[in-house]
């Protein structure tokens, strides 16, 4: 029987969802549940909010039916939102009825009823169009409470709460404005209309959070920014409830501009030395400071060295590439040694002498 028992709870309290029973006298035992509006006044159009929350004495309660009845000439039913341990349960609401009746049976799954604690259930209601001023009441009831294994439970409970109906106002006023981004300059205030707020190069669009008050409307026109380093308006318009007044507010967006990347400086040929004026001189075949035969450069301390493999090469000209040389054999730039070119002279003529040389021995005698 112990797996029926989950299934059976619920089959009792829906059976039992829209059958009216007296209150409990809440004052025999310890009260169950509590019952309290979210704000206590309301004008035409705006959102009342009934929370129904779970004491000590409902902490094990399995199942339960709450009675919620309303003035249906004021207040319009909407719907309701289920909160803590009671979201994983099940609610039923019979929403066509006056008084509603819902009835809650919590998840057989997990072998045992949730410990209930806290608000548990918001009742939604909205005051009608042309609901006169004043207050009007309405009633909360909770019975049929019952623990995991079908046995009722010492919790049920009644009551009631007011709710003051105000005329629509006619004020038009902003109480709370938050930016997405950035902070606002000055600091946001109901009665100052114009704002500034600066927002870096790569934020594309805003937000905000803004509240009215009385129960006006809130309309922005735009959330998307001009181009980095642009300005953008941005019109916040407020409605008063009766619709009568309108009053703007104005947040001019600065985005700041995109930060050009930092150009590096032109890298010099690999292994270019820039040298005074005097040793580019003394460089020159026939310059002030030459001395000995054409293309040497005497030596006057060691950073000059590294200077003759490029020497007379462009700024903007890549160095050379190392070439493979004998021992003691350098180049300087692209020329080559006045020794170095007599070996080849010579090498040259050694071998243009032996192609002569057997050219007439091969040539036939008359």
């Amino acid at each position: 029987m112990g797996h029926l028992r989950g299934p059976l709870i619920a089959g009792i309290l829906f059976a039992l969802a829209f059958a009216f029973s007296p209150p409990v006298n809440g004052a025999a035992a310890e009260a169950g549940f509590t019952f309290a509006l979210e704000q206590g006044s309301a004008a035409a159009g705006e959102t009342v909010k009934l929370d129904v929350s779970a004491q000590s004495a409902a902490a094990e309660a399995a199942g339960f039916r709450l009675c919620i009845s309303y003035d249906g000439d004021v207040l319009r039913f909407l719907g309701t939102e289920t909160s803590g341990p009671a979201s994983n349960g099940s609610l039923r609401t019979n929403s066509s009825s006056n008084p509603i009746y819902s009835v809650y049976v919590c998840s057989v799954g997990g072998g045992d009823a949730p410990a209930l604690s806290g608000k548990i259930v918001t009742f939604l209601f909205q005051v009608k169009d042309g609901a006169g001023d004043g207050a009007t009441e309405i009633g909360a009831r909770a019975d049929q409470v019952c623990d995991f294994g079908g046995s009722p439970i010492d919790a049920g409970c009644a009551g009631s709460v007011l709710l003051n109906v105000a005329s629509p106002s006619g004020e038009a006023l902003l109480t709370g404005l938050v930016p997405s981004q950035g902070t606002l300059q000055p600091a946001f205030s109901p009665e100052t209309s114009d704002y500034i707020l600066s927002v870096g190069s790569t934020v594309s669009s805003v937000s905000f959070e803004a509240d009215a008050a009385a129960g006006g409307t809130v309309k922005i026109n735009r959330k998307s920014l001009n181009a980095a380093g642009a300005d953008t308006q941005i019109v916040v318009t407020v409605t008063s409830a009766d619709k009568s007044v309108q009053r703007q507010y104005f947040v001019l967006v600065r985005r700041a501009a995109k930060t050009a990347s930092a150009s590096r400086p032109a890298s010099r040929a690999a292994g270019s030395v820039s040298l005074p004026q005097e040793r580019r001189n003394a460089a020159k075949p026939g310059g002030a400071s030459a001395s000995g035969s054409a293309g040497q450069i005497p030596s006057s301390s060691p950073q000059d060295a590294g200077a003759l493999q490029t020497m007379g090469t462009a700024p903007s000209s890549p160095a050379p590439a190392a070439r493979d040389l004998p021992a003691g054999l350098s180049v300087v730039q692209d020329r080559m040694p006045a020794y170095a070119a007599g070996m080849l002279a010579c090498a040259f003529c050694m071998l243009a002498g032996a192609a002569v040389h057997v050219w007439l021995l091969a040539k036939p005698k008359r």
